[in-house]
């Protein structure tokens, strides 16, 4: 929500310089929405991982 506060406050004051704030709002809240969805699809690949090595007997571990 932080997030959407702040966007909204950037996109208020380009309003100013004659740019769309309805244009401006949808190009940057789309931008933090993709950012978002990487940052759980990483968070989720770490997640499988951690539990995928977490499954494996401890004798069967290979160590580096």
């Amino acid at each position: 929500m932080v997030t959407i506060d702040h966007l909204t406050d950037s996109v208020r004051m380009r309003g100013y310089s004659q740019k769309d704030p309805l244009v401006e709002f949808k190009q940057d809240s789309m931008k933090v929405f993709e950012e978002l969805l990487a940052q759980i699809d990483r968070e989720v690949a770490d997640t499988i991982f951690k539990v995928s090595s977490e499954m494996i007997p401890v004798g069967m571990r290979k160590n580096k």
